[in-house]
C-alpha cells in the first residue's frame, strides 16, 4: 500500500509513505542474510525535482524487527 503526496506550497517536493507485508518463513527484507517470518516494513520517502529531468530521492525503510535501511538516489 503506497500513498504519494505533493506539497501544494512547494511543488518540487514530493512525499511518499508505504507499508509492505510479505508472507513466508524466511523473507529477507534488507538483504542481510537474516530471514523473518511474515515481516512488515514501513517506507518513508522524500523526492525533490528542481528541473524536470533531475530528481533527488531519500528513503527510510523500517522493519518491525528494529532493522532499518536508508537509500539516496539521483535520477
Amino acid at each position: 500500500l503506497t500513498a504519494l503526496m505533493r506539497l501544494p506550497f512547494y511543488e518540487h517536493l514530493n512525499t511518499s509513505v508505504s507499508v509492505e507485508q510479505y508472507f513466508g518463513d524466511r523473507v529477507d527484507l534488507f538483504h542481510s542474510g537474516t530471514g523473518y517470518r511474515n515481516p512488515v516494513a514501513v517506507n518513508l520517502g522524500l523526492s525533490y525535482t528542481p528541473v524536470p529531468l533531475i530528481t533527488v530521492t531519500a528513503q527510510h525503510k523500517q522493519g518491525e524487527s528494529g532493522v532499518s535501511q536508508n537509500n539516496l538516489g539521483l535520477t
